[in-house]
């Protein structure tokens, strides 16, 4: 994994933290402002601009991360996957808005009730559909940073994962608060609850961007107590290591493990943590950027219960 694809990452990470924080800014102003003084040309364009442009940014920018990272491939599979729903959604709730908006505008001075109600079908379609695919892209977005944080044991990026996957679920309530408020306009501010939305999505970006940065920033950090150097001078710094896979230990010794490294890299010992055992081989020593599967060949492991985790 590229130390440069943690870096897009985290930069897309800041862009969608923009967005949270114009959503909010947007959302209380729909709730507390009239409807018709909220909705005019000049505001529904910079409404748009304001969301559109920073969440584009983020998309592109975790895409090209995700792009770098795809030799972990399940986790780099996860996230493009997550960010194409994303521009999906983008796109239809986009439409969905603009012709929202031109009714409101517009509506009242056109008679055509054909035109106006396919209008009014083709935004409603596409304001659930582009709902739908919104909400299971941030979930899964969220799903793949946690995941990424669980190869990197970065605890941040897990917790910033799993409030952004629980904040995808709550999010639902923003479109039903929106609909009821767009035709009560009762009770206004029992809407405020809506503007906790954004702001764990907030929470979950900062806490992805921190945790990425630890990563990001200290390339001497390693995963799974392995001891490793670099290659050919021992003087240089410590390699990035990281275990993708969960491991196997057979009844003779041998032990199967998936090894992630950000350079070309050099294994000279391993041990069974938590106990005395030692490796007496290793094949191959060597690791390459990138995925690598390694055979461990320990002294007796006679002392090891069976179905235990190591």
């Amino acid at each position: 994994m590229d130390l440069e694809g943690i870096g897009k990452l985290r930069i897309g990470a800041v862009y969608l933290t923009l967005t949270e924080i114009v959503m909010t800014i947007v959302l209380y102003f729909f709730i507390s402002t009239p409807l018709q003084k909220l909705v005019t040309v000049k505001n529904a364009e910079i409404m748009l601009l304001s969301v559109i442009s920073p969440t584009i940014m983020g998309y592109f920018y975790i895409m090209d991360g995700f792009k770098i990272v795809e030799r972990l491939s399940r986790v780099s599979r996860k996230g493009r996957s997550a960010v194409n729903s994303l521009f999906l959604a983008l796109l239809l709730l986009a439409i969905s808005c603009v012709l929202y908006i031109a009714l409101i505008l517009y509506g009242k001075n056109y008679h055509n009730s054909i035109v106006l109600s396919a209008v009014l079908t083709i935004g409603s379609l596409s304001g659930i559909v582009g709902t739908s695919f919104q909400i299971y892209g941030t979930y899964a977005l969220g799903k793949a940073f946690s995941e990424l944080g669980e190869v990197l044991s970065e605890g941040l990026s897990i917790t910033g994962g799993r409030i952004i996957k629980a904040s995808a679920i709550l999010s639902l309530l923003i479109p039903i608060g929106a609909i009821v408020h767009a035709f009560t306009r009762e009770e206004e501010q029992s809407l405020l609850f809506l503007l906790i939305i954004p702001n764990l999505f907030l929470v979950g970006f900062i806490l992805v961007y921190i945790g990425l940065g630890r990563v990001y920033g200290s390339p001497a950090k390693q995963s799974k107590q392995l001891v490793a150097q670099q290659t050919p001078f021992a003087s240089q710094p410590v390699a990035h290591i990281y275990q993708i896979e969960q491991g196997v230990i057979r009844g003779d010794g041998t032990a199967t493990i998936f090894l992630y490294s950000l350079a070309e890299s050099s294994l000279v010992s391993a041990r069974i943590e938590g106990t005395e055992i030692k490796s007496y081989d290793i094949n191959p020593e060597a690791l390459r950027r990138g995925q690598n599967t390694v055979t461990i060949k320990f002294d007796s492991v006679s002392s090891l219960t069976q179905n235990t985790v190591y």
